[in-house]
């Protein structure tokens, strides 16, 4: 504090004194003066002319004065205190802290917890306890199967086309295909009718797919069901009006399987590649006429008995008989007991890895060797 301020104040008897007029100024007024900031003295009794009040009045401010000076000795930082340094009391200069080192050690103590306090947690955590850890999965788990896993990707329509071109001009009817893969072909005759809806919906729910021979004259009642049909299975002919064919001339099995082409292939947008002969028989001229339309002529490896009235639990024997790698199956979507038997026999397929595809992927994906074409179907058997 300044001097000024630690000087204790008198009060001058000369300005006590009331007699004393025009004596000036007392130095405990010049103190008062000076302490109160405004840096005009207080008048003296004497120089004001007020007498003993005056003088009254001077200890009055004397005593208020020493009161402040008690004050500021409160309020002020003592002695041991200056520049933001701690010093001992006792005058030890050596002993003194930096106000940053003290915040650098708060702050490590306040971290030093932090860390311990966040180790707990984990320690202790309930879930760690109460929840088993997951294994890690491995890159490549070892999967044992007792057969390989059906083909997923299915041939494109450039190799199927180019598959059943090389079939066409060998000139062989295909019973089955090679018997190399997991791949067997669903096939129905006699339609479009009011039974295909039916048989589209089971095989759209076991993600299968077969093969439809239409029959033309049939189409002007369902016209809209081979566009459904080409979305899921492959088109193929079954002449116009289902007729015998050896019972035909050249000309009319020409005419009647051209006009029936042209007309699936309109309604389904869909190129079609097949040609089977109702009841599989077929003539020589009716071959000569397929492979000039670019058919390969397709019979079948296994017969599920539907058309000669069989039972559902009779064409599922039938079936189960003759589900194979390779096979062909025959069926016909115009009988209700044929709808009837083919979730079972679809679950039959999938229980023995075998996968439902249309033919010209069958033929494109596993097709039959030169061999097994000569042999017929004789080379589909299986022990």
């Amino acid at each position: 504090l300044p001097a000024r301020l630690r000087t204790p104040v008198v009060v001058s008897q000369r300005a006590a004194d009331p007699g004393r007029r025009g004596a000036g100024l007392a130095p405990s007024d010049q103190s008062l003066g000076n302490r109160h900031g405004t840096g005009i003295p207080h008048l003296s009794p004497a120089r004001s002319g007020l007498g003993a009040s005056g003088a009254r009045l001077q200890r009055r401010h004397a005593h208020h004065a020493d009161d402040r000076q008690r004050r500021a000795r409160l309020w002020h930082p003592p002695a041991h205190v200056q520049d933001g340094e701690l010093a001992a009391p006792g005058g030890c200069r050596g002993a003194h802290v930096s106000g940053r080192v003290l915040l650098l050690v708060v702050g490590l103590v306040l971290g030093l917890g932090l860390l311990l306090v966040g180790g707990a947690v984990l320690v202790f955590r309930p879930e760690a306890h109460s929840r088993p850890r997951r294994a890690a999965t491995p890159l490549r788990p070892h999967v044992t199967r007792r057969h390989p896993p059906p083909r997923k990707v299915a041939p494109s329509a450039l190799e199927q086309r180019r598959a059943i071109g090389r079939l066409v001009k060998l000139g062989y009817p295909v019973y089955c295909g090679g018997g190399r893969k997991r791949d067997v072909a669903l096939t129905f005759d006699d339609g479009p009718g009011p039974y295909t809806p039916i048989a589209l919906r089971m095989l759209r729910r076991a993600h299968a797919r077969a093969t439809f021979f239409l029959v033309g004259k049939v189409l002007k009642w369902f016209p809209g069901m081979p566009r459904k049909e080409a979305k899921l299975a492959a088109l193929g002919d079954h002449t116009w009006t289902h007729s015998h064919v050896p019972s035909l001339s050249a000309q009319a099995i020409r005419r009647e399987l051209a006009r029936t082409k042209r007309a699936v292939t309109q309604l389904s947008r869909s190129p079609v590649l097949l040609y089977r002969p109702p009841y599989g028989v077929s003539s020589r001229a009716a071959s000569s006429a397929a492979r000039r339309l670019g058919l390969v002529e397709v019979l079948w490896s296994t017969d599920s008995a539907d058309s000669a009235g069989a039972d559902p639990r009779q064409i599922l024997a039938d079936v189960t008989a003759g589900l194979h790698p390779g096979a062909i199956i025959l069926m016909h979507e115009n009988r209700g007991q044929t709808l009837k038997a083919l979730k079972a026999i679809l679950r039959r397929a999938k229980r023995r890895h075998l996968r439902p595809v249309t033919v010209p992927e069958l033929l494109a994906a596993d097709p039959p060797s030169l061999a097994q074409l000569r042999k017929g179907v004789a080379a589909c058997a299986r022990p």
